[in-house]
């Protein structure tokens, strides 16, 4: 997720994508989608977001890969939400940067 478009949108989106699909191949993740957004991580209801959330209700994935938390989401509130949200599917955060908020 990026915040807003800029000239370097493209450079930044795949550069995410690429240290998440790096990540993926080192420790073993199968990569079944990868989706990318340009939204206000604020924005709880983020049409990619919930698209997000419908997968891992539905338990088709077992782990989400994103480069650090806050591309989830940037209000800790929110944060807290989504985590509980994926305990209750048992879908694991892996965060490729920041390993501290990995539910592994």
């Amino acid at each position: 997720r990026l915040a807003c478009e800029d000239q370097e949108t493209d450079e930044k989106l795949s550069r995410q994508k690429e240290e998440c699909l790096q990540y993926a191949r080192k420790h073993d993740y199968q990569v079944v989608e990868v989706i990318s957004e340009i939204a206000s991580g604020i924005d709880p209801n983020r049409k990619c977001l919930q698209k997000l959330l419908e997968i891992c209700a539905k338990n088709e994935i077992e782990a989400i890969l994103v480069q650090h938390v806050d591309r989830l989401s940037r209000d800790l509130n929110h944060t807290k939400s989504l985590l509980q949200t994926l305990a209750k599917t048992n879908t694991k955060l892996v965060t490729v940067t920041t390993p501290f908020w990995d539910t592994v």
